[in-house]
């Protein structure tokens, strides 16, 4: 069965409609949980006050059949709070149709135990009111949708109707009240409980929009808006988190300094508009050379870019970055203030294991170490830093 069975909510995606959906799941089964101890506490009152009754006055003893529907409805109630427990303790995505339909059998249920109390003592004014206590509730309670509440309360009208015009010990007088009161609040609950559901996708659209809001704006908190690649901020966030991870797994972490040999001159030559295209094509290429999904390049500022080589070894992460500046030399791009002739870079690689005690600091000072021997040692070379 479908996870969207009954429920038709426009505007959002499958996957929203999911979270839609299961959210509202969750919320009922808190809501029905409190809803079906007042119940409870409710039923047993009144069950105890008939078999009081009975005690304190013989000559009128509580009719059995009324004793039996309350202490029925008494252990469904119990058996419901039971798995609405039990079931809010499991709730999954994979299984909240099945979830959902127990809910609205629930429901269901006690609406026909409520009409099987009208019928039995029609003639008091207090149970047929009720059953519509019982409607209204069932109403507002819970969110449903329109099909899910209109199926819930059908049955029992239903049942009420036919009874009421089958057997003729009704007077006409009070069938008819009966039937137009309870079709009356019937309607007027499925339209309450409509509205509040329609209210409810109202707030959890807002909800969206407001959370893709929040998530544009921290991309482009994280993206450098030059190069399309992440910045330095999301640099301190990334590597904090991966030399924790380190540190729990024990393996090692790479990182990599990279600074384009000679930029200050190739925009002084080129100028700013062709110096920015250079840094878009160097981060792009970077980008492509780096072929794992965890393997991340950002922007350190300026000229210079780093990347973060998480379950890497020293070696390994040499490898990448020599690959990684054959790559820009192989490109061609052209700037006359270098030996090549070409963009070249000049790449510093450290790695560790991460250390709780100790900062990630430790692994850029490294690479900023090996990048500065780089630099000095002619630049366009790959420098790996080693104690």
């Amino acid at each position: 069965m479908k996870d969207n069975f009954l429920i038709k909510v426009p505007g959002l995606k499958p996957d929203e409609q999911k979270r839609f959906i299961f959210a509202n799941l969750k919320d009922n089964i808190s809501r029905l949980k409190l809803a079906g101890f007042a119940f409870l506490l409710i039923e047993v009152t009144m069950f105890v006050w008939l078999l009081l009754k009975g005690i304190i006055n013989p000559d009128e003893p509580a009719d059995s059949t009324l004793l039996y529907l309350y202490a029925g409805i008494i252990m469904f109630i119990s058996f419901y709070l039971l798995v609405l427990i039990y079931v809010g303790k499991k709730a999954r995505i994979r299984n909240m149709t099945t979830m959902r339909m127990f809910i609205m059998a629930g429901l269901m249920i006690v609406l026909i135990w409520g009409v099987f109390l009208v019928l039995f003592e029609h003639s008091g004014g207090f149970l047929p009111s009720a059953y519509i206590l019982i409607m209204m509730s069932i109403g507002i309670i819970p969110y449903l949708s329109f099909w899910e509440i209109a199926i819930t309360m059908i049955p029992s009208q239903l049942l009420i109707t036919i009874y009421i015009l089958a057997d003729h010990s009704f007077a006409e007088t009070l069938s008819e009240g009966i039937l137009f009161d309870s079709w009356s609040f019937c309607i007027f609950a499925i339209i309450i409980s409509s509205l509040f559901y329609s209210m409810r996708i109202s707030g959890f659209k807002k909800d969206i929009a407001l959370m893709e809001q929040n998530d544009l704006l921290k991309q482009h908190s994280e993206v450098d808006a030059l190069t399309g690649i992440f910045n330095r901020r999301k640099l301190d966030e990334e590597l904090e988190n991966e030399w924790q991870r380190s540190s729990r797994s024990q393996k090692p972490l790479s990182f990599l300094l990279i600074d384009l040999d000679h930029f200050k001159s190739f925009n002084d030559t080129y100028g700013h508009v062709e110096g920015d295209l250079c840094l878009k094509k160097a981060a792009a290429i970077m980008n492509e050379t780096l072929k794992r999904s965890t393997d991340v390049v950002f922007r350190y500022g300026g000229e210079e870019f780093a990347a973060i080589l998480p379950f890497t070894s020293l070696d390994a992460a040499c490898l990448v970055a020599e690959k990684l500046r054959k790559n820009i030399e192989n490109a061609g791009i052209v700037h006359k203030h270098t030996a090549m002739g070409y963009l070249t870079v000049s790449v510093g690689v450290a790695s560790a294991v991460g250390d709780h005690s100790a900062s990630p600091e430790k692994l850029c000072l490294e690479a900023d170490k090996a990048l500065y021997a780089a630099k000095k040692s002619g630049r366009n070379k790959v420098i790996c830093y080693d104690d």
